[in-house]
């Protein structure tokens, strides 16, 4: 492989996925290695990494992050943890621009987590930062932020610490093993300043909350539904719709799926019968200032008599479709992870 060191320097963008690959691991190394290691970037901005759970056992990720003081984005899906160093950067902690940080499936290393405890060293890492921080925040630039997901304990003891802040984001996105009780409560008393929230259900059954209060919140995002009374659940038990003054948008994504996991729960009777009687006397109240978005996705061909085939979804949402404000259609599956997205007029699955 050959390229021209002078342009390369100039890339802005990058990206490196290796998670579909079925390559030998050891081959895999002598492919990777040399690629994060020898790029020269200068200008770079945006940095994603699918790793699938490789080993960086050089920390070359590391050291192309700390390479690029530049960087305002860096989306991480699958390296493990195993040092401090990689530690502070995959939390943005060496990217003093950074404004969207995205980590999926990060988390400690067993061989680490046995060898040192990760209790106790995230417990070390956190008390040394924290009287590095001196009461200002760890990494001030940041807007964005996407866990979906990573360890518990990091969440805990770095991001979510009392004794020290972290973050300051406007923009919060949580999977659904990150969404329960204690968790989100959390999430809220720590960032008040959250005005976009997204929650990513998937095969979440309920949220079993009724105190987590967002009080600026702008735009709630309730993404991979795959069942009407979990999504009554969330917008009711979370308080975050009735209680959130300056709500503006609500933007619902169901999700149909593949057969033969069949979905009784979002079957046309108990749309109309459940869901859109909810839906409409939830908005009835808050038309004039509310807009409500609902996408359908589906990732197979549907059935004919089936309303996602007829490509006409608001006979099933009949009552809720007769508000003003309120947009329903269809649209392609994607993957949820995806990259981030600038547009902040339009209410979208993604940071």
């Amino acid at each position: 492989m050959t390229y021209t060191p002078g342009l390369i320097g100039c890339v802005e963008r990058f990206t490196l996925d290796v998670s579909p690959t079925t390559i030998d691991h050891d081959f895999l190394y002598q492919i990777v290695n040399p690629i994060v290691s020898s790029l020269p970037f200068r200008e770079l901005r945006f940095l994603e990494v699918h790793w699938n759970r490789f080993m960086d056992e050089n920390g070359h990720l590391t050291a192309l992050i700390a390479r690029s003081p530049l960087l305002e984005t860096l989306l991480l899906d699958g390296p493990l943890i195993s040092n401090e160093d990689e530690l502070e950067a995959f939390l943005g902690l060496r990217s003093p621009n950074i404004r969207t940080l995205c980590l999926h499936n990060v988390n400690m290393t067993r061989v680490f987590t046995i060898r040192e405890g990760t209790s106790l060293f995230l417990s070390a890492f956190a008390s040394k930062l924290a009287s590095k921080l001196e009461g200002s925040v760890a990494v001030p630039q940041l807007r964005k932020l996407s866990l979906c997901p990573i360890g518990t304990e990091i969440i805990h003891k770095c991001i979510l610490n009392p004794a020290m802040r972290m973050y300051e984001p406007t923009h919060l996105r949580l999977a659904s093993n990150h969404i329960n009780h204690d968790l989100l409560r959390d999430f809220a008393l720590s960032f008040q300043s959250i005005t976009s929230l997204t929650l990513e259900l998937g095969s979440f059954n309920s949220l079993g909350t009724n105190n987590s209060l967002f009080p600026n919140l702008i735009r709630l995002q309730v993404m991979g539904v795959k069942s009407a009374h979990t999504l009554i659940s969330v917008l009711s038990e979370t308080t975050t719709v009735t209680r959130a003054p300056r709500l503006q948008r609500i933007h619902l994504h169901l999700r149909h799926v593949h057969p033969p996991t069949p979905l009784p729960s979002l079957d046309d009777s108990v749309i109309k019968s459940v869901l859109d009687p909810y839906l409409y006397s939830l908005l009835l109240p808050r038309q004039q200032r509310v807009t409500l978005t609902i996408e359908v996705s589906t990732s197979y061909e549907p059935r004919a008599n089936s309303w996602v085939a007829k490509g006409k979804p608001k006979r099933v949402f009949s009552r809720t479709s007769s508000l003003p404000n309120v947009t329903i259609r269809m649209k392609a599956t994607e993957r949820w992870w995806g990259k981030a997205r600038d547009d902040e007029n339009e209410a979208r699955p993604l940071l």
